[in-house]
């Protein structure tokens, strides 16, 4: 027969105590141990209900009389939280199992374990925690790049970052320049905040319009604003698109007295891509193509809107087009025809 003092032993090096029950549920004998996890300072234990000593039976009343019944085979609640007198956190496992006509109740010290859990429960949360900080990070980085960037290269940097280089390349695209003509004049006298405020929404209106039919926003240039079409986002239809979105903007202040914009469109091949240096970089689109645009833009009226016949010649038959003969634009040596929108219906 073992040794009931190598017994002992063993079960206090393995943080195990114990406690016999009648088949009533109520304790009868129990190992010294036992003390440290009862919910009683009175010491007088003997013969009370096990829910009384231990608060988790309270309500499993019925479930520890089936375990005395044998009709299961146990009863278990794993990493029960106790207070240690020095503040400290222990966590127990109470095991109730029938015992030869009563019942054996085993308090197992799961410390070690439920604090492993607990740290690694509290490690998950931080780390919950840090992913959602950095959504919100990612998320306000994002709008931040769309708000600085025009949005078809913001998408494109996010979705691959290590893409982002110097260089670009050759590809036809169709070039807009609206400047809104009378704004250098009406600032005078006009203080800079009211001047930002109404430069702002009449730059919006292009923008809204460069948007709205696919184009990219390149650039602003004080009051002007240079549209691309077909960079970086491929579009089949890129000429017309341009068109509609000058036709947008030009109607939309179309019944502004003073400030008007005066549109110009080229299309032509360009290089696409991004210049500067490898700590500062912009994309854009470089080439003959933009500076016919800018020119047009350039002899274009308020609330008109010049196209080139390059232009010209990918448009449907429905755009409603005055033709304006042949002009040799500032610094080029070839003329260029040209063509006004009257109307896209």
């Amino acid at each position: 027969m073992p040794n009931p003092t190598l017994l002992k032993a063993i079960l206090a090096i393995q943080g195990i105590e114990y406690a016999t029950a009648g088949a009533d549920g109520r304790l009868a004998s129990y190992s010294p141990g036992l003390m440290q996890w009862v919910d009683d300072e009175s010491g007088q234990v003997n013969g009370r209900s096990l829910g009384d000593l231990f608060v988790e039976l309270t309500g499993l009343e019925e479930d520890v009389a089936q375990v005395a019944r044998k009709e299961q085979p146990a009863l278990k609640i794993e990493k029960i939280a106790r207070q240690r007198p020095d503040g400290t956190t222990a966590y127990i496992t109470l095991t109730i199992v029938p015992y030869d006509g009563r019942l054996l109740l085993i308090v197992s010290d799961v410390s070690d374990e439920g604090n492993l859990e607990q740290r690694v429960t509290q490690q998950r949360n931080e780390l919950n925690l840090l992913s959602t900080q950095l959504d919100a990070a990612r998320a306000q980085l994002d709008d931040l790049l769309h708000r600085f960037l025009p949005g078809a290269v913001a998408s494109q940097m996010v979705a691959n970052p290590k893409a982002v280089k110097l260089g670009g390349e050759r590809k036809e695209v169709t070039v807009l320049f609206a400047d809104l003509r009378g704004f250098t004049s009406w600032t005078e006298g006009v203080d800079p905040e009211t001047a930002l405020h109404m430069l702002n929404g009449k730059l919006s209106i292009a923008v809204d319009a460069l948007i709205a039919h696919g184009g990219t926003l390149d650039k602003y240039m004080g009051d002007a604003v240079m549209g691309v079409f077909n960079a970086p986002n491929p579009d089949p239809h890129h000429a017309w698109h341009a068109a509609q979105a000058a036709w947008q903007l030009i109607r939309a202040l179309k019944s502004d007295p003073i400030l008007q914009f005066s549109v110009g469109i080229n299309t032509g091949t360009a290089v696409a891509g991004n210049i500067g240096t490898t700590q500062a970089m912009n994309y854009t689109v470089i080439g003959d193509a933009v500076n016919q645009a800018k020119r047009l833009q350039e002899m274009a009226k308020p609330g008109q809107v010049l196209i080139s016949g390059s232009t010209r010649a990918l448009l449907p038959d429905k755009a409603g087009l005055l033709p304006l003969g042949s002009f040799q634009l500032r610094g080029r040596k070839q003329e260029t025809d040209i063509f006004c929108i009257t109307s896209l219906d």
